[in-house]
């Protein structure tokens, strides 16, 4: 959400490889709209219920699959992610992430937001 967005697939390995969904919806009792609910939520409580809803979730079939797709749009503002040492701000590199402290962190957000 700070960077240009993009497409989480959960169920796709690095490498393209398909595993799909088996193990993490057995956290769920196999139900994907419980497995839906709880991403939600974590995604209300770590970034904020204002952004949740701003983050669609769906289920799709890959390859006799099923795979979940979180689709991520650039913030309008930034997002940050509360852990238990308090806020933190975190951008995409590359393939990387990589966590700003306050004057990347003030710097990248004047650039981009103000």
């Amino acid at each position: 959400m700070n960077s240009g967005g993009g497409t989480l697939l959960i169920g796709v390995e690095d490498d393209g490889n398909v595993c799909g969904l088996t193990q993490d919806l057995k956290t769920t009792g196999d139900s994907r709209d419980k497995y839906e609910q709880l991403l939600a939520n974590l995604i209300a409580a770590r970034i904020g219920a204002h952004i949740a809803h701003l983050v669609p979730i769906r289920f799709e079939a890959l390859d006799g699959a099923q795979v979940c797709v979180v689709e991520v749009d650039r913030g309008l503002s930034p997002a940050y992610l509360q852990d238990t040492g308090g806020a933190a701000f975190y951008v995409r590199l590359g393939a990387t992430w990589r966590q700003l402290d306050v004057e990347e962190a003030t710097g990248y957000i004047q650039t981009n937001w103000e």
